[in-house]
């Protein structure tokens, strides 16, 4: 675990330094920051307005980071040639895959932590405290793309940087989606089709379970309960993408 976890710190220092990570967490910031100036057409929903943009910012932007912090981790490794070395200090396959996936993980908590203070001031700002239901749809967020990191870096031991950017993607709109695969098997008539449609539901990721948006700005309410189900499905989901990370790349040889 110790040689995970300094894989998983160097990771992150090397994330630091790429440009487009720090683009994009220049851009959420603005556009968190630039909900303010909206609230000036709408008066009576400002407040609505600053959540709706901050939460959407965050879920968008962190979206982006999460699946290109973790697109290139492996495959970055493997046409560097440097794999072959980091394997043989020793580290374990399962360990370097591990490492990598800790380091997405840290990369998408700090980006994360801070959009969320940025856009937590805007909204102390205005209501004059701390709204609890907005930091529990954040961490649901949190584990959401902590999810998508997983899927990312689970495809990435077998394909290219490019492929895993864009299967993470698309991913997350499918994952969005997923819900709708119930009114789509309540009203077809195909078994066959059924079959195919509850198999593919229990598959993909429900990312719809994370996205707490509507309900927050409505000015909803987050339970307990709901809250340690999602983060329990949220974790399962990615175990599973882990294990499957490792037996892919333990088939691979450098």
């Amino acid at each position: 675990m110790k040689k995970a976890l300094a894989i998983g710190n160097n990771t992150f220092r090397e994330a630091v330094r790429k440009k487009t990570l720090n683009v994009l967490l220049i851009f959420a910031l603005v556009i968190i920051v630039s909900s303010v100036f909206f609230t000036y057409l709408s008066p009576g929903e400002e407040l609505k307005i600053i959540k709706d943009m901050g939460l959407g910012s965050i879920m968008f932007f962190g979206m982006l980071i999460a699946v290109f912090g973790a697109s290139s981790l492996i495959p970055a490794e493997i046409e560097n040639k440097t794999i072959s070395t980091i394997i043989t200090k020793p580290v374990r396959k399962a360990e370097f895959v591990l490492g990598k996936f800790l380091g997405a993980v840290i990369i998408i908590f700090i980006t994360l932590v801070i959009m969320s203070i940025v856009f937590l001031s805007l909204v102390y700002l205005k209501e004059d405290r701390w709204d609890i239901e907005i930091i529990k749809a954040l961490i649901l967020t949190f584990f959401e793309l902590v999810v998508v990191a997983s899927i990312t870096i689970c495809v990435s031991t077998i394909a290219s940087s490019l492929f895993n950017a864009t299967f993470g993607i698309f991913m997350y709109i499918v994952g969005h989606l997923t819900p709708r695969l119930d009114h789509m098997i309540e009203h077809t008539e195909s078994v066959a089709v059924k079959i195919i449609m509850t198999i593919l539901k229990t598959i993909l990721p429900n990312f719809e379970n994370f996205n707490m948006r509507n309900n927050i700005v409505i000015g909803g309410h987050i339970s307990d309960e709901y809250l340690f189900k999602v983060i329990s499905y949220g974790l399962i989901y990615a175990f599973i993408m882990m294990l499957i990370a490792f037996l892919l790349f333990n088939e691979k040889e450098f």
